[in-house]
């Protein structure tokens, strides 16, 4: 009889356990301050996905920065028709609206710079849901649209001739997708290990360009390209949630053919470089620094055209010379210098007119 009550007991106690980590999931609210990496080349990372043990080893991730990412509220009520509660710039310079909900919180629109001094609002309807309110939320599939208006000061940077009148281009991104929990364990990072459940989405979507003439809007002959979200590029993302950890632990970008663009994952303030949104200058930045060799240079928000990296001793001779290499905003680009002795070196990034755009320093050392 004893062991039956302690039987009974011990599952009444399970029952309230799983409740109360349910209740413990945590969303993001106005006044919190997001920290994450991002490795554009993460190249060992796709064994790592595919492993079924429910443990996955992300510990190769590298990135030379950490991007701080405030959460704010909206300026006005709920952000007028994208009916948000909070707004997230992200470290590529998109703002993501959000709206929490008993059921979760939902990205209602975005807001991405066009040109300098241009953006454009994007409305998601239905809202796309980031995360459930549930620890493992069930299957599901949805389809949507997010309207993007296309300001006529913008027309301009797309080649569009004055043909145009104001407010009567918009850019329609149809989407499907599909969401399911397919996994949870443990998940290695350079920054610790987290329990999480792991969430996958396959995403399908068609970019529409239409003009609005005789009072309806109508397919447009204008080929007009813009850099959309993640959220709504074609191809698979895995997210990596803790339930007391109200932002993702990573997030795993593929394209369709299955190779890994890009992971997004969490860092703290005292784990490398920190950087801010603002202000968005161009640079360039190598690592690891100090180095055995095997290195990295990640190009930021440069203007499009030609670049050349060279690296000189700290007496001035050219030792190594890369490029020209296209870049159009950022770019990642790896690099094998092991043969270079042990010291000091410069690294300098010119342009195609031979400008400098910056130079730094280098620190070779030997294992």
């Amino acid at each position: 009889m004893y062991q039956r009550l302690g039987h009974i007991i011990l599952f009444t106690c399970l029952i309230a356990a799983g409740r109360a980590q349910e209740q413990q999931i945590r969303f993001l609210q106005p006044g919190d301050t997001i920290y994450k990496s991002i490795d554009q080349l993460p190249q060992e990372i796709l064994p790592a996905l595919q492993a079924e043990t429910g443990f996955w080893d992300f510990s190769s991730l590298l990135a030379p920065y950490v991007h701080e990412v405030y959460v704010r509220p909206v300026a006005n009520g709920r952000a007028g028709r994208l009916r948000s509660d909070l707004v997230m710039l992200d470290a590529d310079g998109v703002e993501r609206f959000a709206a929490v909900s008993e059921s979760g919180m939902s990205l209602t629109g975005f807001r991405i710079p066009l040109t300098d001094n241009v953006t454009t609002t994007g409305v998601c309807d239905p809202p796309i849901p980031l995360r459930s309110t549930a620890l493992r939320p069930t299957e599901a599939t949805m389809t949507g649209t997010c309207t993007f208006s296309i300001p006529q000061r913008a027309h301009a940077s797309f080649g569009l001739t004055d043909q145009w009148a104001a407010d009567s281009l918009r850019l329609r991104v149809e989407y499907a997708m599909s969401v399911e929990t397919d996994g949870s364990g443990a998940l290695l990072l350079p920054g610790g290990q987290y329990g999480v459940y792991r969430e996958r989405r396959e995403i399908q979507s068609q970019v529409i360009v239409e003009h609005f003439r005789n009072g309806r809007w109508r397919p447009a002959d204008a080929r007009v390209t813009m850099a959309l979200p993640y959220e709504l590029q074609n191809g698979t993302i895995y997210t990596f949630w803790s339930p007391s950890i109200a932002e993702p632990v990573a997030v795993v970008h593929m394209d369709p053919g299955g190779e890994v663009k890009r992971v997004d994952f969490k860092a703290t303030p005292y784990g490398g470089r920190l950087i801010t949104n603002f202000p968005k200058v161009p640079d360039v930045f190598v690592y690891p620094n100090p180095s055995f060799g095997e290195v990295r240079f990640d190009f930021v928000n440069l203007r499009p055209g030609q670049y050349t990296l060279e690296i000189y001793s700290i007496l001035g001779v050219k030792q190594r010379s890369l490029g020209p290499l296209f870049v159009d905003g950022n770019r990642t680009v790896p690099m094998d210098l092991s043969d270079l002795k042990k010291g000091t070196y410069i690294y300098r990034l010119v342009d195609q007119n031979q400008n400098a755009v910056r130079s730094k320093r280098l620190v070779i050392i030997t294992p």
